[in-house]
């Protein structure tokens, strides 16, 4: 199983899960909107826009972009998944024009200028709308998630990548070579899925029932002993995540300078469903999440061991003409 593997062996939920069937056959099934908007203003230097994309990642979505600025630069948030419709913020160091259609996969709308550059995860929250196939067991589930106090922030399995080995598989094995260069981008990215991975595994240690919400958990790296001066600090998930470490044979890899300095991270957010209806034979959940937590969970939870739906690709519908 994909989730157990990325450190996820719990489930939230006691229903009965259902099967996926044609879950994200469309982009569609997967709305995700970012809620934060850059202040506009007459006197910006840089250019503000709407990105709205089906069933590609925003990366691709940039670099097509890119190709109509000569030197331009592009800021934005953070990377939305390529297996949804998306609506992001992207503000451009050139004006490309108003509206502009890219292959009625991508558009881009002009918002206005602005002095604001976007910073990774610098947003509000994003608003995800999940189409689920209309089930008497879909909406036990909902209902479950909807009565839980928090919720518990794992790494969803975007963060592991989609192809054999994983990403965080992969960084356990050019740790021990000596050849994960945490400099590089890719490096960097693959230590990230290697922190994100411990985390998951402490996590679905922790009893649910305790009142956790205002403690963290610790994405563990060098330096990470000054973790413990932190009140905040589960010292639980710490100890844990020093344990998994030592198992794999990487603690003192870990905590070698070439790696990534240790962060804190919430063990759990706000229960992120607000309400969920019925529509057209569909179930539509609408949830509400920080930045860096995955609404994949509540997906997980309703299909529960059937993860068909991961291997997808999900047929792009037109977002302009």
């Amino acid at each position: 199983m994909i989730y157990e593997r990325i450190g996820i062996n719990v489930f939230l939920t006691n229903s009965e899960g259902i099967e996926a069937g044609d879950f994200l056959e469309r982009c569609s099934d997967f709305i995700v909107i970012e809620r934060s908007f850059p202040p506009t203003n007459n006197e910006g230097k840089f250019y503000a826009y709407f990105l709205v994309k089906s069933g590609l990642s925003t990366e691709s979505a940039v670099k097509i972009i890119l190709t109509l600025i000569h030197k331009g630069k592009a800021f934005y948030y953070g990377l939305k998944d390529s297996n949804s419709l998306s609506v992001q913020n992207i503000v451009l160091t050139e004006f490309v024009g108003k509206n502009l259609c890219f292959g009625g996969k991508a558009r881009l709308i002009y918002q206005g200028k602005t002095d604001f550059i976007p910073k990774k995860g610098g947003f509000n929250s994003n608003i995800f709308a999940i189409k689920f196939p209309d089930s008497i067991d879909a909406e036990k589930t909902l209902e479950e998630i909807k009565k839980l106090k928090a919720f518990p922030n794992f790494f969803g399995h975007q963060r592991f990548g989609f192809h054999e080995p994983f990403n965080h598989e992969i960084a356990i094995k050019l740790l021990k070579d000596g050849k994960l260069n945490t400099r590089s981008w890719k490096g960097e990215f693959l230590a990230e899925s290697l922190q994100s991975y411990i985390f998951n595994v402490c996590l679905s240690r922790i009893d649910f029932k305790e009142d956790y919400n205002s403690k963290m958990g610790i994405l563990l790296g060098t330096r990470h002993k000054e973790a413990l001066k932190k009140k905040v600090l589960l010292k639980d998930h710490y100890e844990c995540s020093l344990e998994v470490a030592e198992e794999l044979g990487i603690l003192e890899l870990i905590e070698g300078k070439d790696f990534l300095k240790y962060q804190l991270r919430p063990l759990f957010i706000k229960n992120p469903l607000i309400k969920y209806y019925k529509s057209k034979e569909k179930l539509i959940a609408i949830a509400k999440m920080p930045p860096g937590s995955y609404a994949s969970l509540i997906i997980r939870e309703v299909f529960k061991n059937d993860e068909s739906w991961m291997n997808k690709k999900c047929v792009a519908e037109k977002v302009c003409k």
